[in-house]
């Protein structure tokens, strides 16, 4: 089977899963809100106890940091989801091999960025 769909451009053809890239891209969205959130609540401390939420240099709150880092990769990650999405449904009307192609490419930048960003692989 993997033969006769190399051989040709126009049989290589691969699902692009649109209701389960939807559901990542849901639970992607959930887990910022939720550290959204968490920095809502560490700024609000910060500010009862005479703190101030304009610097990082010296910032007494650790745990801000510590959400802030979390927030750059995990906000990077989803942009780069939401922008391959828009760019695959312009391109929807390419031939099926063309959009796997871009697809193939998102996934293997993805997964780069998916390593380099994640703190617990670092």
């Amino acid at each position: 089977m993997c033969t006769w769909m190399a051989s040709d451009d126009d049989f290589f053809v691969i699902r692009r899963f649109e209701k389960l890239g939807a559901r990542v891209a849901l639970l992607m969205q959930n887990q910022i809100v939720q550290l959204e959130n968490a920095l809502r609540a560490e700024d609000i401390s910060c500010t009862t106890y005479g703190g101030d939420n304009g610097t990082f240099i010296g910032d007494p709150r650790p745990r801000r940091q510590v959400i802030m880092d979390e927030l750059m990769w995990r906000l990077e990650r989803y942009r780069f989801l939401i922008a391959f999405t828009i760019f695959v449904s312009i391109v929807a009307v390419a031939r099926p091999f063309e959009v796997l192609a871009a697809t193939a490419a998102y996934g293997a930048v993805l997964m780069v960025f998916m390593q380099l960003g994640d703190p617990e692989k670092r």
